[in-house]
């Protein structure tokens, strides 16, 4: 082979190499940075604005959810905000049924570390009630997503419907 044909072959490797490169970069999920609410409660359910850095994916309802189990911000308890979601809640998974516009987060809750009883659940009913609105509105901000159904995964690996959370739009 002449040195010619051999450059000429390097030369178009290089650029085959080249547009490679290229289309694997635009593969890449861009990533954006963008506000979520999540909500915390001061007499009234109160939507505080945080800004994630999130890949364009799907990802945003599991990214807003995380944020939330987070809870207040220093300032944000100056304010007085607080959560009624128990500090040590973690989100196992979330899955969004985009036709029945719903949404499944499965969570972990210390409320229910001991076997659920008719009378535990009395006792706290109010303030799971409220930590239920606060996820639930928290993912009622998306478009995909009406209603929420939570569920609760025990220490056994039982689960259970912790609660439905569905606010019409003029609540």
């Amino acid at each position: 082979m002449s040195w010619k044909k051999f450059l000429m072959l390097m030369v178009i490797g290089l650029i085959l190499l080249n547009f490679g490169g290229i289309l694997q970069a635009e593969e890449q999920p861009a990533v954006r940075k963008m506000g979520v609410k999540v909500y915390f409660l001061r007499v009234e359910l109160v939507p505080v604005t945080r800004i994630i850095t999130i890949p364009e994916t799907k990802e945003v309802a599991r990214v807003a959810l995380l944020e939330l189990l987070k809870g207040p911000t220093e300032e944000e308890k100056k304010l007085g905000l607080i959560s009624l979601i128990p500090a040590d809640t973690q989100l196992l998974s979330i899955e969004i049924d985009r036709e029945q516009k719903a949404a499944f987060p499965e969570i972990t809750n210390r409320l229910l570390n001991e076997e659920v009883g008719t009378e535990l659940l009395k006792k706290n009913w109010p303030a799971i009630s409220l930590a239920n609105l606060q996820i639930g509105r928290t993912l009622q901000q998306f478009e995909t997503v009406d209603g929420v159904a939570i569920i609760c995964r025990k220490p056994n690996g039982e689960t259970l419907l912790l609660g439905i959370a569905q606010v019409s739009e003029d609540e």
